[in-house]
């Protein structure tokens, strides 16, 4: 093949600064995605990884580019198989580190689902996407294409502008050739991609074919605001290569500047002959900065209150429709300001350029505990596609709370186990509770608005990585604040401490000193049957329940083992521990090598959530033969309708007293007591919910949970 940048070429590039734009657009812009996905003929979940980013690209039309590198072992060929992989190809693969196929790489930047490398796996890249289209790009990039279908000679005129300064003095920019229409097989083809077939063969599309530029790009030297690079290159396109033909019909021209190596800001595509570009994808009129937190904690009736600013980038004013939407419960309120002036409801506002508008959001929660979440929406009266939100977030009157993992699915899947949780916690008789997702436990955490979460539910499912650093962080500084945990899910163990996983200093403290537990070996589809171990003082009485694949043939329930101070409340077939739970005067932690959803009976989920529940609050005596408990007290009828009596049958003077599970005593009374004695407790005044009843003297204390209906 033959590389020809021509000496006109560098002539060109040398007067660059000297000629004027003529391609690109010099509006800001918004980032364009470019989805690097590595992939392989002999991949299974590859096909719905060539769905998945056909999707990315179906939803932002012009603002996605999709380069398929088939590499690794799963692109390998056999015999007469197309061979569509390349030098170029696997270099950027070691550069992304895939840790499974397919994987995809978002603008080669560093997601919480990646985790410390930019290779991720199907599941992410949706999600990845949306926040890269969301930011704005420093620099555009424009180009034209010529091609000579005499001499094969492709002309490629590239322009790149800065709105913006380059965080890096130096940028560099990359043009790749892109081939569709190579016809071969596809494992795992007629399953998740069965329309995309030509004769019995799949059509490979996207595929990188070769790069007109060095591997790393062609520098550019000037990246401050108001730069212009121009280049030209001059590129004969081969016959063929790894002797698959290069028919150009098929091809095009992908174009896209890193700040180095990695961090893409933007790119474009188009074809080869007579085809112009300018990099017009989305207006970018501004940015929200100085964003005071993501996160309050609320109390009804006081507001919280949110502070933004919104720093235009247009040259002229320009009017927007602002509005705010939520997902908040009926009686909550909220209100967003503009410059000072609140608002209700949905309004056309004008924002002047080169003034910074001052924004917020107000909540005002109701009495219905909840985490909800308020979006301020902008945009552009003239261009209403174009949308700019703010997300924010209040939690009020939630004692225990459900987080959802954040990582990949392990088979690149979508799955929603929460009501799975919710639903046990709802078993127990607890009505404060709510769910949500990783980001943003860890992002309340830090902003310190958990002081009224007791407990947390850490959903984890079969997820990769199953807690980011950031997220375990926040995990351990919950418990050391006397948060206790409940945590499910297959793999966990496994990713963290087996070494072949996502493993990190900060996830392996979690696991090995908060969790305390040791990873024993991976599970498999014997593991299938859950026995809660019967000398447990907690968990003793529960039923056993088949443990069922929920992940398409792809089971793995840890076995793990407490370490000193722990203990065992669950096996598997064989006596394998299947769960361990811990207390030390600080925290109290569940930990399940299997998912709930995995555990097949309701009954046994639901009870598995209780009882950790009720563990947490204290409501399980962890004595085994506590007398007092058992015969000192009886309350009834349970549940009730506020109305209720607690009979005493205990010899003394006892504190009587009645709580809620935010710790506020919500009756007291001191009982003298000869013999067995009644007392009447009227509630009925009070919030449906669950209540603790507590009866003590310096020698005894008994407690039972009762629920308000």
């Amino acid at each position: 093949m033959k590389k020809n940048l021509l000496l006109g070429t560098v002539a060109a590039f040398a007067f660059a600064g000297a000629n004027a734009q003529s391609i690109v657009t010099t509006d800001p812009q918004f980032r364009s995605v470019v989805l690097e996905e590595f992939t392989g003929l002999h991949c299974t979940y590859c096909p719905d990884g060539h769905v998945r980013a056909d999707a990315i690209k179906a939803a932002n039309p012009g603002r996605a580019v999709l380069i398929n590198i088939h590499t690794g072992g799963y692109a390998v060929p056999s015999g007469s198989e197309p061979d569509m992989r390349t030098s170029e190809g696997d270099a950027i693969a070691n550069l992304s580190q895939p840790n499974g196929y397919p994987a995809g790489s978002v603008n080669r930047d560093v997601f919480p689902a990646s985790d410390i490398n930019t290779a991720m796996g199907r599941s992410s890249w949706a999600s990845s996407a949306d926040q890269v289209l969301m930011e704005p790009t420093p620099v555009n990039v424009g180009a034209t294409t010529t091609y000579n279908s005499s001499t094969r000679e492709l002309t490629i005129d590239v322009e790149a502008y800065y709105t913006a300064n380059s965080a890096a003095a130096n940028n560099y920019i990359h043009v790749a050739l892109i081939q569709d229409s190579i016809l071969g097989p596809q494992t795992g083809g007629t399953t998740y991609n069965p329309t995309n077939y030509v004769g019995g063969l799949y059509v490979h599309s996207k595929v990188l074919r070769d790069l007109v530029t060095p591997l790393w790009g062609d520098t550019i030297t000037s990246t401050t605001q108001g730069s212009l690079y121009q280049k030209q290159y001059v590129y004969t396109l081969p016959t063929s290569i790894t002797s698959l033909t290069v028919v150009p019909e098929h091809c095009k021209i992908a174009i896209f500047v890193t700040e180095t190596k990695e961090h893409i800001y933007t790119g474009i595509e188009l074809g080869l002959d007579g085809v112009t570009n300018n990099g017009a994808s989305l207006t970018y009129y501004g940015g929200l900065t100085n964003l005071n937190t993501a996160v309050l904690e609320g109390t009804a009736p006081d507001t919280s209150a949110f502070t933004f600013d919104f720093t235009p980038s247009m040259t002229t004013p320009v009017d927007f429709i602002f509005e705010l939407t939520t997902d908040a419960p009926g009686d909550w309120n909220g209100y967003y300001t503009v410059n000072g002036t609140d608002y209700t409801s949905r309004d056309t506002l004008t924002i002047m350029n080169g003034t910074v508008a001052n924004l917020g959001v107000g909540v005002i929660p109701g009495a219905t505990g909840a985490v909800s979440k308020y979006t301020l929406i902008m945009k552009p009266i003239n261009d209403t596609t174009n949308v700019t939100y703010q997300d924010v977030y209040v939690i009020s009157g939630i004692t225990d709370l459900v987080v959802n993992g954040t990582g990949d699915w392990g088979d690149g899947l979508n799955y929603n186990w929460e009501s799975l949780y919710t639903d046990g916690l709802n078993y127990a008789g607890n009505t404060a509770y709510d769910a949500t997702s990783g980001f943003v436990f860890k992002e309340a955490k830090n902003a310190n608005a958990l002081s009224g979460v007791n407990n947390i539910y850490l959903n984890v499912g079969w997820t990769f990585p199953s807690f980011t650093d950031d997220e375990a962080n926040a995990i351990v500084a919950f418990m050391n604040a006397g948060g206790n945990v409940f945590v499910a899910g297959q793999d966990i163990a496994w990713d963290i401490m087996s070494g072949s996983g996502y493993g990190t200093s900060a996830t392996i403290n979690l696991f090995s000193n908060y969790f305390n537990s040791t990873y024993v070996a991976d599970g498999s589809a014997s593991s299938n049957s859950l026995t809660a171990n019967s000398s447990d003082a907690v968990f003793g009485t529960v039923s056993t329940s088949s443990v069922i694949d929920a992940y398409n043939g792809n089971m793995y329930p840890d076995q793990v083992n407490p370490k000193t101070g722990g203990l065992n409340i669950f096996n598997y077939p064989g006596s394998k521990s299947a769960g361990t739970r811990y207390e030390n005067g600080t925290y109290k932690v569940v930990y399940m090598g299997v998912g709930m959803e995995m555990v097949q009976n309701t009954t046994v989920k639901n009870d598995i959530i209780k009882w950790s529940h009720d563990w947490f609050y204290g409501l399980v005596s962890t004595e085994e033969f506590d007398n007092f408990a058992n015969s000192g007290m009886k309350v009834y009828p349970n549940p009730n309708n506020g109305n209720f009596t607690i009979s005493i049958n205990a010899e003394g003077v006892y504190n009587l007293s009645v709580v809620n599970l935010l710790g506020e005593e919500v009756y007291h009374a001191k009982v003298n007591n000869a013999s067995a004695t009644n007392v009447n407790v009227d509630l009925s005044e009070l919030p449906a919910g669950v209540y603790v009843v507590k009866l003590a003297n310096n020698e005894h204390v008994a407690t039972q949970k009762i629920i308000v209906e």
